[in-house]
């Protein structure tokens, strides 16, 4: 009887104990269904050999492999480069020394060549004797977020950028414009001057001097005026015809530093169209190419390599072929180029986004970018816009008018609070006009809308004055004196905003881009000084 009972007792605990493995292997099933279902990534790593014990479906689904490929390889082979391993293997020891890691982001890149960024902490898991069995880790996909935050960073840098560099545009343009002025009249003034032999060598050297000031205030104002183009805040850019050699020209202009430094510059720009789009995003695009073309260049060789921009127009699209010969890209690495914080650059030289963010431009505006290299013999950028609403960029523009005299006692009213320019405008036009001054817009209008106000043939309007501004003072003019709003001229140095660019756009007058020539100035007033006068 007592062996019946024994046995009896066995065969209980023997059932309780397959019972308890049943009900073991149905949780642990089930848990292993959960952390499949779930988005984020778990793994186990041997807490000995590191090796990888066990990963959820999510790093299958992410990374485009299989279990037993993970298994097999290992988690950390799946890890960017050797620094990122690194990183990996100093969160597994602090896991070991303390119980967690801090969260560590890596980036994983896959046999498929998705790369993904995970926000990654590691955790030491003990056993019922609480000794350490395994390293667990979970992490969280965050490459898009990561993505949206630097780009956002990034257009808020271009941002500032942009604000500061109009702005610095419009304090220099207004000094460069009465420098200009002044050099241009000196060298009428001294081609006008009597001559004789013990002279004449002196004023050739005095118009020489002063047509290298001449060049110099022009270059001056070249390098503004591109850096102008760039200014406009992206995000709020409206749609104008862009001319894309003009961009590529500006773009070269802005990075002639670091290309200088590393190769010469060939350009072979065809005869285009213009586009609909936005020069500074375009121009962002074309900096970073030429750029990228230049860092792929070893420094000191400068004479040996080449950085050539193309551009053609091709079955109703316009086609820019950026090249280079420097270092190539490795084939592995080339389906990655565009890819979100893929760089082959070094630490410091680049966030891996220049090339993911250009192609996003690029696509906007409806067009494509393709990259051809090879090792040792260099790289590259094939851009393709396609061509809407174009009309010819490159045609000859319409013959300035030929300045013709002005009417008897014609006057001019130059509305400007910057003194040099208003005094250099003064001396410039005072020998065939009459001309009056107004150094803020309050001054202006109570000269234009007095009772006994002069009709003034021709109002040279500086856009951002005192008291009121251009746009303000032509509004008032429109409203009370509409004859005199037709005789407005703006003057504008930059560092205005898109309100006032439409403004400019609807209104339909006149604008001379500081520093101007004279020979600009005198075909703007020929335009509007010769004009029927209205009715008073």
């Amino acid at each position: 009887m007592a062996l019946v009972e024994l046995a009896s007792r066995s065969f209980a605990v023997a059932l309780t104990t397959a019972e308890a493995n049943e009900s073991a292997r149905a949780l642990e099933a089930e848990r292993t269904l959960l952390l499949d279902a779930i988005p984020l990534w778990v793994f186990r790593l041997d807490a000995n050999t590191s090796q990888t014990i066990y990963a959820n479906g999510a790093i299958e689904r992410a990374l485009r492999v299989s279990g037993d490929e993970i298994f097999s390889s290992g988690i950390e082979s799946m890890l960017l480069d050797a620094r990122e391993r690194e990183l990996f293997d100093s969160a597994r020891r602090e896991a070991l020394a303390h119980g967690q890691s801090p969260w560590v982001d890596l980036r994983f890149r896959s046999p498929a060549s998705k790369i993904a960024v995970l926000r990654t902490r590691l955790y030491r898991i003990s056993d019922a004797r609480r000794e350490t069995a395994v390293v667990e880790g979970i992490a969280q996909d965050v490459t898009d977020e990561l993505e949206t935050r630097t780009q956002l960073v990034h257009t808020d840098r271009l941002a500032s950028l942009g604000a500061l560099a109009a702005g610095v545009a419009h304090e220099i343009n207004n000094p460069a414009a009465f420098i200009l002025l002044g050099t241009q009249q000196l060298a009428r003034m001294l081609q006008q001057l009597p001559t004789d032999e013990r002279t004449s060598a002196s004023r050739a050297r005095m118009v020489e001097i002063v047509s290298d000031l001449n060049d110099g205030v022009q270059r001056i104002a070249q390098i503004v005026g591109e850096l102008r183009l760039f200014a406009r805040i992206p995000e709020s850019a409206v749609s104008t015809p862009v001319d894309v050699n003009r961009v590529i020209n500006s773009a070269i202009t802005l990075t002639q530093a670091v290309l200088r430094a590393r190769a010469r510059v060939e350009l072979d720009l065809g005869e285009l169209p213009a586009l609909p789009g936005d020069h500074a995003r375009l121009g962002q695009v074309f900096v970073n190419l030429l750029v990228n073309a230049a860092q792929a260049i070893p420094p000191g060789a400068d004479a040996e390599h080449c950085v050539r921009v193309e551009t053609r127009e091709s079955n109703g699209a316009i086609v820019v072929r950026v090249s280079d010969t420097g270092v190539g890209i490795r084939d592995e690495d080339l389906p990655r180029v565009f890819d979100p914080f893929y760089t082959t650059k070094g630490p410091g030289d680049g966030t891996g986004l220049g090339l993911t963010i250009s192609m996003d431009l690029v696509r906007r505006a409806g067009g494509t970018i393709d990259v051809e290299s090879r090792v040792g013999a260099g790289t590259t950028f094939t851009i393709t816009l396609p061509v809407r609403l174009a009309h010819t960029a490159s045609s000859a523009p319409p013959p300035s008018p030929v300045p013709s005299d002005p009417p008897a006692g014609a006057r001019v009213l130059v509305v400007e609070d910057e003194q040099a320019l208003a005094v250099a405008l003064s001396r410039g036009l005072s020998p065939r006009f009459h001309v009056e001054h107004a150094a803020d817009g309050v001054r202006a209008f109570e000269r234009l809308s007095r009772d006994d106000a002069p009709f003034y043939h021709a109002v040279l309007c500086d856009l951002r004055i005192p008291g009121l501004d251009g746009r303000a003072l032509y509004r008032a003019m429109r409203e009370t004196r509409p004859e005199q709003a037709d005789r407005f001229v703006f003057l504008t140095g930059g560092a205005i905003d898109e309100e006032h660019i439409q403004f400019l756009h609807n209104c339909g007058r006149p604008v001379l881009e500081k520093p101007f020539r004279i020979e600009e100035l005198d075909a703007v007033l020929a335009s509007v000084v010769t004009e029927p006068e209205a009715t008073q």
